[in-house]
């Protein structure tokens, strides 16, 4: 919250183009103010290349609940919650989407597929997502899966848990 009210601040207060020094919080202790810099910093750097993912979600349910998984790798979204994910470098039809899935999960074969979701489209300031979510139906609760942080969450816990804002997008569209 803290990064967000800073980063809108910026946006609303302390322009480049028209600063309100006198009446800013920071009048004080403002570098660009007291060097007379405000139309010269902060300096903004160039955009690098958007790099883009393609991102097939499987979102696993049985009569109870969902399966999510920790984010803990250094890469977008660490320490939210988000789907078993298969990442690709390059679109890929559905059915083979669906094959890599029930591999990389060690899926039973009687998984119910209930659907497919549009894609979804996430835009980050360095990155382009496209996403799409498989809404897989599990016979029986508590499957093996290959990933051992994949974890049952009941509807209630999963409105707790932190979740990057595409996985709340489809969670609202499909699921709750």
């Amino acid at each position: 919250q803290y990064n967000q009210a800073i980063v809108e601040f910026g946006a609303l207060h302390c322009t480049p183009t028209s600063p309100q020094c006198e009446s800013c919080v920071f009048y004080d202790q403002c570098y660009a103010r007291e060097h007379s810099l405000q139309s010269m910093l902060p300096v903004k750097s160039k955009k690098g290349r958007i790099r883009k993912r393609f991102l097939n979600y499987a979102v696993l349910k049985d009569a109870n609940g969902i399966y999510l998984r920790p984010r803990t790798e250094k890469d977008i979204w660490q320490g939210l919650y988000d789907f078993p994910l298969l990442e690709t470098s390059a679109s890929m039809d559905e059915e083979e989407a669906l094959k890599k899935i029930f591999v990389m999960l060690n899926l039973p074969d009687h998984t119910t597929v209930t659907s497919v979701s549009d894609a979804y489209t996430h835009l980050l300031s360095h990155q382009r997502l496209e996403a799409r979510f498989f809404l897989l139906e599990l016979e029986n609760s508590f499957p093996s899966f290959n990933d051992p942080s994949i974890r049952f969450f009941s509807r209630e816990k999963i409105e707790e848990l932190p979740k990057p804002v595409l996985i709340s997008r489809y969670l609202n569209d499909y699921i709750f």
